[in-house]
């Protein structure tokens, strides 16, 4: 299986890169003429207005049990997925699309891949994740963040979004309470967003830790509004491009069929995604191609990267606002993009007072 340009080439190319264009799915912002109104009313009127989705019966959930919110949280900025027209899969689109791809067993591994003893990871997952509780979501807003805060996302819940801790194995992380997007997360379905500041938990005092917070602010934060009670400072931004229309969906109950427990996965699990967005990929504008937006945008500066910008601006008169321009520029450039660039707009954004000593 091939990876094609930005996105999914697999066999015959049927899961090439569908990206969506803004104009077409934004409907904070006054439409420019008729003709992109008719287009908007036919990309997104006609599937979301349909018949809700009925989701797989499930013995552990009603439907109404099922969240209409969900979180997110990242070191990814707004604007990134902005430009993107959403939240893309995880992981790096260098790797490749195997059967694991659509298995909500090795997406759950994820990132941990290599620490469980399970050797390198060569596949790239099909699923963004979310949860349905605020607190888990945070903590992946905080942990091993360079920068002195991460992104909270609030994003509406549609039917692509699986109950993974009821889909027929015991996750590896289950107080996630994770919700996989299969496909990604369009941008008009982000409600808000929300800069958190790293300090705000006491992880790196105190133990025991979940991820990038103690287990004790786990449970503490598990709603947004026990959170917000105590750092009442802290405000969303409302999303100018978040679709209405979606408020009629949940997420879906647990899908057993997507699972994909252990080593030698059936060619038929890429189809059981497929039959599944088949059946609910109406609300999310699903052409029968994965996935629903572009590839990760990321932080250029990583690594060895990120030590040589740490060396310029520690050679610059005004590190402080050597710094800013750096992660003004990180906000406008992908995974793919040249370290040279990056350098580039940091030395244009950095005022010239502050450049570096000579």
């Amino acid at each position: 299986m091939a990876v094609g340009r930005g996105g999914f080439d697999v066999g015959d190319g049927a899961y090439e890169l569908t990206l969506i264009a803004p104009h077409m799915i934004s409907t904070g912002r006054t439409m420019r003429n008729q003709a992109a109104l008719l287009v908007t009313l036919a990309a997104l009127a006609a599937p979301l207005g349909a018949s809700p989705v009925v989701p797989r019966a499930s013995s552990t959930s009603s439907p109404t049990q099922l969240p209409a919110v969900v979180y997110r949280g990242d070191l990814i900025p707004p604007t990134s997925y902005m430009a993107s027209g959403g939240i893309p899969p995880e992981f790096s689109d260098k790797e490749k699309v195997t059967a694991k791809s659509f298995s909500l067993f090795w997406h759950n591994i994820g990132t941990d891949y290599d620490g469980f003893g399970l050797g390198t990871r060569d596949f790239r997952s099909a699923y963004a994740a979310t949860s349905s509780n605020f607190s888990p979501a945070l903590a992946f807003a905080v942990a091993n963040n360079p920068e002195d805060f991460g992104w909270m996302y609030r994003i509406h819940a549609t039917p692509n979004m699986v109950d993974l801790v009821n889909s027929g194995f015991k996750p590896l992380f289950g107080s996630e309470a994770e919700f996989a997007a299969l496909g990604g997360i369009r941008w008009d379905q982000v409600e808000a967003w929300l800069q958190i500041p790293k300090n705000v938990t006491k992880a790196s005092k105190d133990g025991p830790v979940f991820k990038g917070i103690t287990s004790e602010e786990l449970e503490r934060w598990e709603t947004a509004e026990a959170f917000f009670k105590e750092f009442p400072d802290l405000k969303w931004v409302e999303n100018p491009d978040y679709n209405p229309a979606y408020s009629q969906y949940r997420a879906s109950e647990g899908q057993p069929q997507l699972a994909g427990k252990g080593e030698n996965l059936p060619p038929a699990l890429e189809q059981n995604a497929v039959d599944f967005m088949n059946r609910v990929g109406a609300a999310v504008g699903w052409k029968g191609k994965f996935p629903l937006v572009g590839p990760a945008p990321a932080a250029v500066s990583v690594d060895e990267e990120r030590k040589k910008l740490k060396d310029h601006c520690a050679k610059s008169a005004d590190p402080t606002a050597c710094n800013g321009a750096a992660t003004q520029c990180a906000a406008r450039f992908h995974r793919d993009a040249k370290f040279e660039d990056f350098m580039a707009c940091v030395v244009e954004l950095t005022p010239k007072s502050a450049e570096p000593k000579v």
